[in-house]
C-alpha cells in the first residue's frame, strides 16, 4: 500500500511540473527573441527593450530601456533623455541627439551640464570629434549671431582653444559638444543646426545571454563596458 502511494506522489509531482511554464525551465539565449518596432524604429532586438513590464522575460539592463511613441524613440540615459535616432545592432551602435536639442536653434540653446557626460554603457566611436561653441564673444569675426551678440565655435576642446585664442576668455559661456565627421565641418549656424539634428553615433556592448533575466536575477552593469571615451581633436 504504501509503495502504490508514494507512486501516485511522484506521478502526481511530475504531472506538476508539466505545467510550469517551458521558460521557467528551459533556458533561452536572448538573441534569438524576435525583432520588434519601437516608434518609427524597425527591427530591433536585443539587449533593448522597451514596455512599462519591470520584468519582462527577456530584457536587457536598464540602460537600454526604449520608449515607444509614435513619432519617435527614446532612451534615459543617466539623468538625460535622448532621441533615439537610429539603431544598428549587427554592428553595435546607435545614434541619438539630446532631446532637449531636437527641434531647437542654436541661439535658444540653454547647454547646462553637458548631455553627453556619463553615457555609461555606451562610448564614442572614432567618427565623433569636439567642437566647442563661445556665446556672447567680443570678438571682431563671429561665426554667427545671436541677435546682435557674436558667437562662434571652433574644432577641438575647450582647454585648448581658450589658451590658443585668449580672446574666448571673455565670451559669456561656452559648451562643448560632439559631432560626427559624416556632417562636414563648416564655421556657420547651419553647420551647427544640421550637426546638432543629425545626432552622433554611439557603440555599445551586448551583455552576456546565457539565460533570460528574472526578478531574482538581473545583468549587473559590470558585465558591459561602463567606460566613456571622450572624443580627441580631429
Amino acid at each position: 500500500m504504501d509503495e502504490r502511494m508514494h507512486m501516485y506522489f511522484v506521478l502526481a509531482f511530475l504531472l506538476l511540473l508539466s505545467t510550469l511554464p517551458l521558460s521557467h525551465s528551459q533556458p533561452s539565449d536572448c538573441k534569438d527573441e524576435p525583432p520588434y518596432n519601437c516608434g518609427p524604429l524597425s527591427n530591433i532586438s536585443y539587449p533593448f527593450w522597451a514596455g512599462e513590464d519591470q520584468h519582462p522575460p527577456c530584457r536587457g539592463v536598464n540602460s537600454f530601456h526604449l520608449k515607444c511613441d509614435y513619432g519617435t524613440t527614446s532612451i534615459q540615459i543617466g539623468s538625460h533623455s535622448f532621441t533615439v535616432k537610429d539603431i544598428n545592432t549587427t554592428l553595435q551602435t546607435m545614434r541619438v541627439v539630446p532631446t532637449d536639442l531636437v527641434g531647437n536653434d542654436v541661439c535658444s540653446l540653454e547647454i547646462g551640464e553637458d548631455p553627453y557626460e556619463s553615457l555609461t554603457p555606451f562610448w564614442y566611436p572614432p567618427s565623433v570629434y569636439n567642437i566647442s561653441i563661445f556665446y556672447y564673444c567680443k570678438i571682431p569675426s563671429p561665426s554667427f549671431k545671436c541677435g546682435d551678440d557674436n558667437s562662434t565655435f571652433y574644432k577641438g576642446q575647450v582647454d585648448d582653444l581658450l589658451k590658443q585664442y585668449p580672446g574666448l576668455n571673455h565670451c559669456d559661456r561656452y559648451v562643448q559638444v560632439p559631432v560626427d565627421q559624416d556632417v562636414r565641418f563648416k564655421n556657420d549656424a547651419e553647420f551647427l543646426e544640421k550637426a546638432f539634428s543629425q545626432g552622433v553615433w554611439l557603440n555599445y556592448n551586448v551583455p552576456n545571454t546565457d539565460n533570460k533575466t528574472s526578478q531574482s536575477q538581473h545583468f549587473n552593469m559590470n558585465q558591459i563596458s561602463t567606460t566613456l571615451i571622450s572624443p580627441k581633436n580631429s
